[in-house]
């Protein structure tokens, strides 16, 4: 083709016709530059504006620095711009969307009085939308206002008229709140025609137009000055020979409008330029699909395809999984670079956070071409979350939404010690605002010199965010918008938000993530401009501080921050309406199911389909309608198919994330019809070889075949076996799936984690028996339950133990035989507030629900007290230790290992009653239950309920510096220490309620059986407070209470033999989950799992294995323990 003959041509428009893929941007761009060759030195050549950039350095690489600047190449608003910058413009200052939701949100005030439809809408943002989406329609169409109310007065549908005349208001108001300073975005070509139209600065230009498939009327309103003025007009149109008139309906009907704006102009219109020869694809199975896809009448071809592909996935991660596989082969075996591949999706963020992840997976870089939103960001989440915080009256989760933004100046730990305590404390609302007091430890009664450093800490950390926050909420009190903006800026300098951002920025550029840190500066830089335009826009307006968050967070939701290629060699991922991008060899369109990709379109903004057709028969040009819309998709699904030279791969799901099914598109059939015989594969299809384009995604796919014994999955098992960051994940994996017990496979670690010396109380024996690895968790790891600090079974076992022992330790036998129950309950009354002062740092600062639960163990604790005073009365042993501490009172019980090394077991007896006789002193362990516990002998074969036991048997040892000469152990016992309520049909009969109360109340446990023991425990004749008493056939009845001395020394060198067990275990790394749990009665006194905070750590289902606990007779645990004596022996 001669260009320079074309170009010599008289004055016309002149279309430039083709297909995808026929070179219509190659021959127009080919065009210009021989013009320019040939001495033509005024074009201009408009392209969308995200493909100016690239067409600016096509014509640089075609001409060279200097002649390239005389194609000027501009989308429309940066041709705005230039027309403004030399015919000069207003000076006023175009809004962003954030600005113009501010403005709109200004003038529905201003017109609230005049709305009656509108003003109903419940949902103000909803309501700035829908206007702001009406406007532009308005101005885009280039409808105006009169027009608007002209063909209101023509319409007698009430609703449709009542929208139109209530959005031509808005409007109005909107446009003169605008002109005040600013220029709205949707005037801007309108104003660059107006500046046109008084001095054309392009006229005998040669203007040419591509890649664009149709216009606003706006944009054809201007287009038509360019044209009248120019020396030659041209423009590319994406269309065929077969005049479908759905498919190509959008090119087609902006080929009539330039047509008709030639004709009234009188501008002669050229015969097309028709590119008929096809330049993109280089297989030729690709454009029987340019030439049959979504066309009426279509041709099947029967036969197979090597080059495009069509993948059925379960999701879309498979299906992502499907694209990064494919992408690693066209890579590896077929010398593609990432750059040559594509990704097309049809929806913005659909695959946001799946994509990623799995091409991280794959090592594949990528550039996914989208805007995001700022309002997820740190800073701007800082920023809201100070304005939540005042506004919903420091609620706890906004103010610890502050603390986590990772912009505040405190450390990860401090944070973690403030969040703990409010949590612990149920700290919200105006208790932020003074100095907390209560111990970080929760209820508990040594208030320690660590406990007051962390909770100087706790207080730096409120003082730090909180006084601040107070002092702005002060400042921005009645004012204005400019001040409250001002103070906004004061306190991120206060929180020295700025050294913090640069701070981030060091160390995410020293970590080598680069774009993240320029992220947070542009934040920085868009948070900035957002205050200003604050300031700009509302300027001394006054607001309350709900009103100002209102509209700046207007300005977030409508913020967002674009990214640009990381590097040279990406794939691309992109919206389709988003591509505009140079030929791809292999693309990928994904989501192809229905209602997705094409989209089902509909009636968006404030008209409804029908009401469009009803304002197009009157003369009034709005957008376009459902069914024109529809065209649109269609095209787009067209285009998408027809951007590769190479290979095609066409995905979709069957089921979305939420597992509901789903169908494949339009697409997709169109394809299938063109290719029935087309290559279609699915999750079902896959094989090993798959899997193996990646280390992460074969090692995934071991893992989810470790059970396999083909060659191949062991193959890589083994490879991964050896390889060092793999080998300790596929170790796990197989004793996971083998059930092999959990364990510490270096004793070193396990030396490190646990001790060589193993100093322990009770109750991690307790929980070691319990489940080890629960053990492991909790005093290995030390991972702790976040705690509150609530009268829960905890809290009122210790408050019960405080009443109890501050009591009898106060009041000798002597002293309470005396006292009545008005006595006791005064007494235990100041007892409570005496903790309440003590230990609690005084009870008015607590919680309503807190000082309820903490006076109604007064009543329970009275009825306790009156029972043991009764029961103390009758008994010869008196109360003699009250929380003994083994370990420091008396020694630690201490067992001496074959390696060596040792186990000391400490803790706090309750209670120690002596009963001296005959020169022995007999010793009785009471321990105190809130719950409803009884002791069962058969336990200590599984190592359960020995606490009472290891202390019985330590004061035997260990016990004669404290308690003398002639040790006897009696009995161990539990007391009830919680009152159970006793109804009765007959109120009046105390009697019976007073027997029913002292047996809920009676001691269970392990009695000597010795009659002076007996008999100085419970000398009533009904046995009130111990489970045994005499028979009146002889002997006692509740004989499986009693045990002889000799029986005794067998329970302890049992508990001994477990002990030893439990340390030998521990120094192994043995911490196997195999929890404890009891099926041999309804109140499951065991049962490890049982809220355990650990469970969804350790993997453990029911069904698995578990340490069943029998029902074991004093008889049978006694048979057991003598057989092992012998075998022992």
């Amino acid at each position: 083709m001669n260009f320079v003959t074309i170009f010599m041509v008289m004055k016309m428009l002149n279309f430039i016709k083709g297909e995808s893929g026929s070179g219509k941007t190659t021959y127009i761009t080919n065009l210009l530059a021989n013009m320019v060759k040939n001495g033509e030195k005024n074009i201009l050549y408009i392209v969308p504006d995200q493909s100016s950039f690239d067409t600016q350095r096509t014509f640089l690489d075609l001409l060279g620095p200097k002649d390239s600047l005389n194609i000027n190449v501009q989308g429309f608003t940066g041709l705005c711009d230039y027309i403004f910058s030399v015919n000069g413009s207003s000076g006023k200052i175009p809004l962003d969307d954030g600005g113009k939701s501010i403005i709109m949100s200004l003038a529905i005030d201003e017109c609230q009085d005049n709305l009656p439809l509108f003003s109903h809408t419940k949902n103000k943002n909803e309501l700035i939308n829908l206007m702001l989406s009406a406007v532009s329609e308005y101005k885009t169409c280039n409808i105006t206002s009169e027009k608007i109310l002209e063909t209101a007065s023509e319409i007698e549908d009430e609703t449709l008229k009542t929208k139109l005349k209530e959005t031509c208001l808005i409007r109005d108001t909107f446009d003169a709140l605008v002109s005040q300073s600013y220029v709205d975005p949707d005037d801007y070509i309108t104003q660059g025609y107006n500046s046109l139209l008084e001095n054309n600065i392009f006229k005998d230009y040669i203007i040419a137009l591509d890649s664009f498939s149709g216009f606003t009327n706006v944009e054809l309103e201007f287009l038509s000055k360019l044209m009248v003025d120019a020396k030659d007009f041209y423009i590319t149109v994406n269309t065929d020979s077969t005049n479908n008139n759905e498919l190509f309906f959008t090119t087609e009907r902006t080929v009539n409008q330039l047509k008709k704006i030639a004709r009234d102009n009188d501008v002669k219109i050229a015969s097309p330029i028709v590119l008929a020869e096809n330049h993109r694809f280089e297989t030729s199975e690709l454009i029987p699909i340019l030439k049959n896809v979504y066309r009426i009448e279509k041709t099947s071809l029967d036969q197979g395809t090597n080059n495009i592909l069509l993948y059925e996935s379960k999701n879309k991660y498979t299906e992502c999984d499907f694209v990064a596989r494919n992408i690693r082969e066209l890579i590896i075996d077929n010398d593609y670079t990432y750059q040559d591949i594509a990704v097309i999706y049809r929806q913005d963020n659909s695959y946001d956070g799946i994509i990623d992840s799995v091409f991280d997976k794959y090592n594949i870089p990528y550039f996914m071409d989208k805007e995001e939103d700022i309002f997820t960001k740190p800073l701007i989440k800082l920023v809201s979350s100070i304005l939540e915080t005042i506004n919903n009256s420091y609620q706890r989760e906004n103010v610890l939404n502050i603390l986590k933004s990772g912009l505040m100046p405190f450390t990860s730990e401090e944070i973690s010690l403030f969040e703990n305590y409010i949590l612990m404390w149920d700290i919200k609302g105006s208790n932020f605002k003074n100095d907390f007091i209560d111990n970080p430890q929760g209820l508990v009664s040594d208030f320690s010199d660590d406990d007051r450093k962390t909770l100087e800490i706790i207080n730096k950390v409120r003082q730090g965010v909180i006084n601040p926050l107070v002092d702005f909420q002060l400042k921005s009190k009645d004012t204005n918008a400019t001040t409250i903006t001002k103070n906004l800026y004061n306190l991120l300098l206060n929180y020295n938000i700025p050294e913090s951002i640069v701070s981030m920025c060091e160390t995410l550029e020293e970590s080598g993530n680069l774009p993240l840190s320029e992220e947070q500066r542009r934040l920085w830089e868009i948070l900035m401009n957002i205050l200003d335009k604050m300031i700009n826009l509302l300027s001394d307006k006054k607001l309350s501080l709900k009103e100002y968050t209102e509209l700046l967070m207007l300005q977030f939701n409508n913020s967002t921050i674009a990214f640009i290629p990381k590097a040279m060699d990406e794939v691309v991922v992109s919206g389709v309406e988003r591509v505009r991008m140079p030929q791809k060899k292999a693309v990928f369109v994904i989501g192809c199911n229905e209602g997705i990709f094409p989209q089902v379109p509909s009636a968006n903004g404030v008209f409804t389909d029908s009401e469009r057709k009803i304002l197009l028969e009157k003369g009034m040009e709005v957008n376009d309608s459902v069914d024109e819309l529809n065209y649109k998709e269609m095209y787009l699904a067209y285009y998408a198919l027809t951007l590769p030279s190479h290979k095609l791969f066409v995905s979709y799901s069957t089921s979305n994330l939420q597992g509901e099914l789903l169908t494949p598109s339009s697409l997709v059939r169109e394809v299938k019809e063109i290719y029935p015989k087309v290559t279609t594969l699915s999750d079902y299809s896959l094989t090993a070889d798959d899997m193996l384009w990646s280390k992460n995604s074969a090692f995934q796919f071991v893992a989810n075949n470790i059970k396999s014994n083909s060659i191949t999955e062991k193959t890589l098992e083994n490879y991964f076996s050896q390889e060092e960051n793999y080998k300790e994940k596929i170790a796990t994996i197989k004793d996971t799936l083998q059930d092999n017990p959990i364990q510490i496979k270096d004793e070193n670690i396990a030396e490190k984690l646990f001790g060589k010396d193993l100093f322990l109380s009770a109750s991690q024996v307790e929980t070691y028996h319990l489940c080890k690895f629960k053990y492991f968790c909790q005093y290995g790891l030390k991972a702790e339950e976040r705690k509150k600090a609530e009268i829960d079974s905890l809290q009122y076992g210790t408050l019960t133990h405080y009443l109890l022992e501050r009591f009898l330790r106060e009041y000798k036998k002597t002293d309470f035989v005396s006292l009545s129950n008005k006595d006791i309950a005064k007494i235990i009354s100041q007892y409570l507030n005496d903790y309440a002062v003590e230990e609690l740092g005084g009870i008015d600062n607590k919680p309503a629900r807190f000082k309820y639960l903490f006076y109604r163990i007064q009543d329970n604790a009275i009825k306790l007290l009156i029972h043991i005073i009764k029961e103390l009365s009758q008994s010869e042993f008196v109360p003699t230790a009250f929380e003994l501490n083994v370990g420091k009172d008396i020694p630690a019980y201490k067992l001496t290992l074959d390696d060596g090394s040792s186990l000391s077991v400490r803790g706090s007896v309750d209670r120690v009653d002596v009963m001296d006789k005959n020169g022995e002193k007999f010793v009785r362990v009471i321990d105190y239950k809130t719950g409803s516990k009884t002791f069962k002998i058969g336990d200590i074969m599984y190592g359960l309920n020995l606490q009472m036991l290891i202390y019985l048997s330590a004061i035997k040892a260990n016990g004669k510096d404290y308690f003398g000469d002639n040790i006897v152990p009696c009995g161990v016992l539990y007391q009830p220490a919680k009152a159970k309520f006793v109804s009765s049909d007959d109120k009046n009969d105390s009697e019976k309620n007073l027997n029913e109360f002292d047996k809920n109340l009676r001691m269970n446990g392990i009695i000597l059986n010795n009659d002076s023991v007996i008999i100085g425990m419970d000398s009533t004749e009904k046995a009130k407070y111990i489970p045994v008493k005499k028979s009146s056939r002889g002997g006692y009845t509740g004989a499986d209470y009693l045990y002889d001395l000799s029986e005794l020394g067998k329970i302890f060198k049992n508990i001994d033999d477990t002990l030893t067990e439990m340390a030998k275990t521990l120094h192994k790394g043995n911490i196997e989950y195999n929890p404890t749990k009891d099926f041999t009665s309804a109140s499951d006194n065991y049962d490890a799992c049982k809220y355990c905070p650990y469970l969804s750590i350790c993997g453990y289902e029911d069904g698995k294995n578990c340490r069943n606990i029998a029902k074991l007779s004093r008889k049978e645990v006694m048979k057991m323990l003598q057989e092992e004596e012998e075998e022992n022996a």
